[in-house]
């Protein structure tokens, strides 16, 4: 499902006005109808109800005189609160707020501190300040009244995106509507799917104002939101003559003394998805119990040194495991100490198979990033914002306000895939593609999480699935593991284990 920037927005309406030759006022009239129709579901019974129509001076404006309109006309008790003057009202918005107007539709304008209307007294209200030509922070009577309106507590349904979200980023610029409904026109914008806008979005509902997909298909956008159809395109069918040798051989180089669960997780969790065969590589006296504790998964003893972590002599057997493997997932568990730091480097570099990095495998890079870019088969990393944040050198605060950006700039640097965890994960590519993920819960939010969904991509890695297409599959099933998981045991008491054992669930409910 693809989303678009608020500067292709604008393009595809600009292309339909200018280069089909449809008027501005039809899209507006087209936006309105559609808004009517998730207004009518939300409220059941429109007639009777009062209604107030919050409107900026532009077309979000336009958009919502247009809508105050028919609701009119559905026997609403409508009132419009202005911001600024009629006069300065523009373009296609000037025409409808005529309308309003000759209807007999009472409009108040707000031009000074004190704000004309009681937002209480309303059962409804509809936010049309501010759409996709938003620019920098809100301030003034803008900022007075989203404060009011989201202190009111009244149930609101914002038109295009909530006033006061970036478009673009999901960020909120000094203040924003808090939405409970979204009505979004033409295409789907980004910031109403990553977060904190996604909040602030509430459920988003997409109207279609009549723009042939013809224009939008000519934009070429590459931010997609995923979706149930096109994961479950990706994935391999299994023939009646299949085994196991045809669905890859996974090398997993995770565990420490102490951390032998997050080994664990990662080599089950590519079973799970499908890997034909898991060799765990552990140090040396952790393997006797990682093969009881694993039945389903080969072991393999590494060379440590006296704390339980993997030695710089572990390199020589990882690289010779690796030749004979279809894709390596390393990091989980390992530690920092600083001789499994220099082993891991070196794997990273040496080894020739997809790769997918993880956790402590992401804390040996930092500092050393520009191995990734000499790597020549595909490398998948897979860092929470504290991570990336080491990776890139800035606050996890800058990370967390452009996670879109970061991802795809580190990714078009270093010539590898990111998986950006989070609420809402980012995967994004050296090419400019950028996927973001539609499932998963704050119940996820526990350790191990993270383990599983290393084991997950890595065992569709293994099986000759695109690197890309196996990070954003793996992204989206763990993500509905955990939707499926939080069902039966709530969103305090999910864990890491409840994901591992919802992934046979979420896979049958894709296929």
């Amino acid at each position: 499902m693809r989303l678009f920037t608020s500067k292709e927005a604008r393009e595809i309406d600009e292309r339909a006005i200018e280069k089909l030759g449809i008027p501005g006022i039809v899209l507006m009239e087209n936006a309105a109808i559609g808004a009517l129709k998730v207004i009518e579901d939300e409220m059941t019974l429109i007639e009777g109800k009062e209604i107030l129509v919050v409107a900026g001076r532009g077309k979000n404006g336009g958009d919502g005189f247009a809508v105050a309109r028919h609701l009119s006309n559905k026997g609403a008790i409508v009132k419009i609160l202005l911001i600024g003057s009629i006069e300065e009202v523009l373009s296609d918005a000037k025409i409808n707020i005529e309308i309003s107007l000759k209807m007999g539709i009472p409009v108040y304008e707000l031009k000074e501190d004190t704000i004309p209307v009681d937002f209480l007294s309303f059962d409804l209200i509809i936010d049309a300040i501010l759409g996709t030509g938003i620019k920098g922070v809100v301030r003034g009577h803008i900022t007075q009244v989203i404060n009011a309106i989201n202190h009111s507590e009244r149930t609101v349904i914002s038109l295009d995106l909530p006033s006061g979200l970036d478009p673009d980023t999901g960020r909120i610029l000094g203040a924003c509507i808090k939405a409970k409904k979204t009505v979004t026109f033409g295409v789907l914008k980004i910031g109403l799917f990553l977060y904190p806008g996604a909040e602030y979005a509430g459920s988003v509902h997409l109207a279609d104002i009549g723009v042939p997909s013809q224009i939008s298909n000519s934009i070429g956008s590459k931010i997609n939101l995923t979706s149930k159809e096109e994961i479950s395109s990706w994935l391999l069918t299994r023939g009646r003559t299949a085994h196991k040798g045809n669905f890859g051989h996974l090398l997993v180089v995770a565990g420490s003394l102490g951390m032998t669960g997050a080994a664990a997780l990662t080599s089950l969790g590519s079973l799970r998805a499908g890997a034909g065969l898991v060799t765990l590589a552990v140090p040396a006296e952790l393997q006797p119990i990682m093969a009881i504790k694993l039945t389903e998964v080969m072991t393999e003893a590494l060379p440590q040194n006296t704390n339980g972590r993997l030695s710089y002599k572990a390199l020589k057997p990882v690289l010779k495991m690796a030749e004979k493997r279809n894709a390596l997932a390393i990091g989980p568990g390992l530690s920092q100490d600083p001789e499994t730091v220099v082993m891991v480097r070196e794997v990273v570099a040496k080894a020739s198979i997809p790769m997918v990095i993880d956790a402590d495998g992401l804390n040996a890079l930092v500092g050393l990033v520009e191995i990734l870019k000499e790597r020549k088969s595909g490398t998948i990393i897979t860092p929470h914002p504290g991570e990336m944040a080491r990776l890139c050198g800035v606050s996890i605060d800058d990370i967390q306000a452009d996670r879109m950006g970061y991802a795809l700039r580190f990714a078009k640097e270093h010539e590898v895939i990111v998986v950006l965890k989070g609420a809402r994960t980012v995967i994004a590519d050296q090419y400019g593609n950028v996927y973001i993920n539609s499932t998963g819960n704050p119940g996820m939010a526990s350790a191990g999480s993270g383990d599983v969904l290393t084991g997950v991509i890595s065992g569709l890695l293994a099986q000759s699935i695109d690197p890309y297409r196996s990070a954003v599959a793996g992204v989206y099933l763990h993500g509905l593991a955990g939707d499926i998981g939080v069902k039966e045991k709530g969103e305090k008491s999910l864990i890491a284990g409840d994901i591992l054992r919802s992934l046979p669930k979420a896979f049958l409910s894709v296929y």
